[in-house]
C-alpha cells in the first residue's frame, strides 16, 4: 500500500475545494479531481475512500478554518447576544476574507445526500458545529432566543450572510454592512419579549 503524503494530500483537497467552487459540490467526482491534480484515479483512494469520503474530508477542512476563532470568541462573551454576535462576525469575516472556504461547506451542506448529516464528527467535542450548537441550545434553553431548531438558525445566518456579502460584491471588511446584517439576523433570532443586549 502507498503511504500517504500530507501536501498530496492538501493538493487533492485544494483541487476539490475548486470544483465544487467552480462547479458545484453535485458534479464532484473522483476523476475530475484525479485529473485536476495529475495522477491516476486509482491514487484519490489512497486518501479517500469514495466520493462521500472525499466531501466529507473537504468539509471538515474547511471547518477547521474556522473553529479555532468561534470558538475563542464564543467563550469571550458572558451573554447570549454576545455570543450570537461574535458567531456572527466570524462567519462574516470569512465570507469576505475566504469567500470559498463558506461557498463549499454551503455547497456540500446542500447536497441531498450530503455526508456531513449522516457521519458524527471523530471528536464531538472539538467540532465547529457543534460549539455553535450548543450556544444556540443554550440561547433557546435561557429564553434568549427563539423556541426554534438550531440548525435553522445556522442555516438562516449562514446562508443571509453568504448572500448579502456575495450581492454586495464585499471583498473588504466593513462595520456599517456587518452591523447592517446582525441587526436583521438578531432580530430574527432573539426571543421576542427579550431586549437586545
Amino acid at each position: 500500500m502507498k503511504k500517504k503524503d500530507e501536501t498530496k494530500y492538501e493538493t487533492i483537497i485544494q483541487a476539490a475545494i475548486k470544483i465544487i467552487v467552480t462547479e458545484g459540490a453535485a458534479s464532484l467526482s473522483t476523476t475530475k479531481v484525479a485529473k485536476a491534480v495529475g495522477i491516476s484515479q486509482s491514487n484519490i483512494y489512497i486518501y479517500f475512500k469514495n466520493k462521500s469520503d472525499m466531501l466529507l474530508q473537504v468539509f471538515e477542512h474547511e471547518q477547521a478554518i474556522m473553529r479555532q476563532s468561534i470558538t475563542t470568541m464564543i467563550t469571550a462573551e458572558p451573554t447570549t447576544a454576545g455570543q450570537v454576535r461574535a458567531w456572527l462576525r466570524m462567519l462574516y469575516h470569512i465570507a469576505v476574507t475566504k469567500p470559498d472556504t463558506l461557498t463549499t461547506v454551503s455547497q456540500i451542506k446542500q447536497l441531498p445526500d450530503s455526508p456531513v448529516f449522516n457521519t458524527t464528527p471523530a471528536d464531538p467535542a472539538d467540532a465547529q458545529q457543534n460549539i455553535v450548537a450548543d450556544m444556540l441550545r443554550a440561547g433557546v434553553a435561557r429564553g434568549d432566543l427563539r423556541n426554534m431548531p438550531v440548525q435553522v438558525f445556522m442555516t438562516m445566518a449562514f446562508s443571509t450572510i453568504v448572500t448579502y456579502v456575495r450581492q454586495r460584491a464585499l471583498t473588504t471588511e466593513n462595520e456599517a454592512d456587518f452591523d447592517q446584517v446582525y441587526a436583521m439576523l438578531w432580530l430574527a433570532m432573539k426571543e421576542e419579549q427579550h431586549e437586545e443586549n
